[in-house]
């Protein structure tokens, strides 16, 4: 399984590995299934073909909707640029240094809404999938770092059957 981790673009492809009858999410109102996020996953690329290998921010008003949807956005989106919910008034900056094209709000487990911001090509510097995070700015403004998902996922447990 390491290997494949170490192979993989997408968050999408890791779930599709796992026993799909595995609980994913269990959140006060309802309980996820790798099935469930395989299908929210397909559902999100028909509603928002437009998202297709663009560049998105995700802001969310709730730890559940980010866990839940993040897989989901990742699966289309060519750069997410997670940012809190309150970014200090920064958030035009953080956009426009990303490159983003899209900024995506999530709440209740579901898309809250899509703001297009432009319709840029893929900048040739986030040449593969990238996840963008803001640092956290203790000399001054936070600045942007990008990762790979390989990058982020170089220390995670890779035994599905654990």
């Amino acid at each position: 399984m390491k290997n494949t981790l170490q192979k993989t673009r997408r968050l999408i492809e890791i779930i599709s590995l796992i026993p799909q009858d595995r609980v994913f999410l269990c959140t006060k109102k309802a309980r996820y299934t790798y099935k469930d996020l395989t299908e929210l996953s397909n559902q999100f690329s028909s509603d928002y073909p437009h998202l297709i290998g663009r560049n998105c921010a995700v802001i969310s008003n709730d730890r559940e909707s980010l866990a839940l949807l993040l897989p989901v956005i990742d699966s289309i989106s060519h750069t997410i640029l997670l940012l809190p919910k309150d970014a200090g008034g920064q958030e035009n900056a953080f956009f426009k240094a990303a490159e983003i094209d899209h900024v995506i709000h999530l709440s209740g487990c579901q898309v809250s809404s899509v703001l297009s911001l432009s319709k840029s090509r893929v900048p040739e510097k986030y040449a593969s999938p990238t996840y963008i995070l803001a640092t956290s700015g203790t000399t001054g403004m936070p600045k942007l770092a990008s990762y790979s998902l390989t990058t982020l996922l170089s220390s995670a447990k890779s035994d599905i059957n654990r």
